[in-house]
């Protein structure tokens, strides 16, 4: 349980901290760090960071609290669909919810993608170093 609550604060901790950089970055520097459309729809500036500061942070326990499913008894393959299941389920509504994508299908597909790529690639990279390690392994009980 302190496992999972160290996992819990900092997955808020740092997708709090990218959230918002993420969007600094977006918006351009100088500028203030939530698209405009959120902040007229929120009715503040104040009132806009905190919930997206908060939301992102949620997008951040997601990401790193499902870290830990890769420490359970789950098939190697089971791990990162649950895992990449539970951000795309957190991160698409929050980012339709803070305008940070427009809700049309094509752009929740192309973010889909561009978070699934990478997913896939560290997935592939796990698997092989696994495999060789088991193989090493194997070879070194023959002897």
């Amino acid at each position: 349980m302190k496992r999972l609550l160290k996992y819990i604060l900092i997955g808020f901790v740092s997708g709090a901290v990218v959230g918002n950089v993420i969007v600094i970055l977006s918006v351009g520097w100088g500028n203030f760090p939530c698209s405009a459309a959120f902040i007229e729809r929120i009715g503040s500036k104040a009132g806009a960071l905190i919930l997206q500061t908060l939301l992102s942070g949620l997008i951040g326990v997601a990401g790193i609290g499902g870290m830990l499913l890769y420490e359970t008894d789950l098939p190697l393959a089971a791990a990162p669909v649950i895992h990449f299941t539970m951000i795309e389920a957190v991160f698409i509504p929050t980012a339709l919810f803070l305008e940070w994508i427009p809700p049309v299908l094509r752009d929740i597909a192309i973010m889909t993608a561009l978070m699934l790529v990478p997913f896939i690639i560290i997935w592939l990279i796990m698997f092989l170093r696994y495999k060789r390690i088991v193989k090493e392994l194997n070879e070194m009980n023959r002897q």
